[in-house]
């Protein structure tokens, strides 16, 4: 009867680690700036998981004039919007809950006669939900960046934010390692009741 349970519990910590890794996948946004025709894509590669919807805000330097920005059609399924202003662009998604995401969202056109202009996508705004930040790629963004300052209550719902997105990129990266040990501490649990059972026999 014990190993009845044992064995259901192993797959329930099998199947949670599925889901926990479906859910919490690291969402991966690139620039990719084309400067021959002065056209930036934002690639966005879900890595398998659902993207309910995202926000994202990508800052550009003064020096760059932004004429036109192109949604690509069907990946948001619900639609979305796209603004521009103040050295600003933000682009807005919105999906089913069970829709992934990987390609080109938007094609920005700009004008600019620097070479040392930038575009960078704002971590600090950027919503995509429940999942996770992954890997960003920007144009050329500046090491110090001025910041506005934030309330109080901002800063501590960030701090959490921060601690969750920690805790699921460790169980994340480290899945096989922490269902390891599990296995270890029920193979333990196993053994010390079948030398109990003995003993009572």
């Amino acid at each position: 009867m014990l190993r009845k349970y044992v064995f259901g519990l192993l797959l329930f910590i099998g199947f949670s680690f599925v889901v926990t890794g479906k859910a919490y996948a690291a969402v991966n946004i690139e620039l990719e700036d084309d400067k021959e025709n002065k056209s930036l894509s934002v690639i966005v590669n879900s890595n398998g998981s659902y993207v309910g919807g995202l926000d994202m805000n990508i800052r550009y330097s003064d020096d760059v004039t932004i004429k036109e920005i192109t949604p690509t059609e069907g990946l948001c399924k619900f639609g979305g919007n796209t603004t521009f202003d103040e050295e600003r662009i933000n682009i807005e998604c919105f999906n089913d809950v069970d829709t992934e995401m990987s390609g080109v969202l938007a094609t920005i056109t700009y004008e600019t006669q620097s070479e040392d202009y930038f575009f960078y996508i704002d971590e600090d705004t950027l919503d995509l939900g429940s999942l996770i930040i992954g890997d960003i790629l920007n144009v050329n963004k500046p090491e110090n960046i001025e910041t506005d300052e934030v309330d109080t209550t901002d800063e501590i719902e960030t701090e959490e934010a921060s601690l969750f997105d920690t805790v699921s990129t460790f169980l994340s990266d480290n899945a096989l390692y922490v269902l390891a040990g599990v296995i270890t501490l029920i193979a333990i649990i196993l053994a010390v009741g079948g030398l109990t059972e003995k003993g009572e026999d």
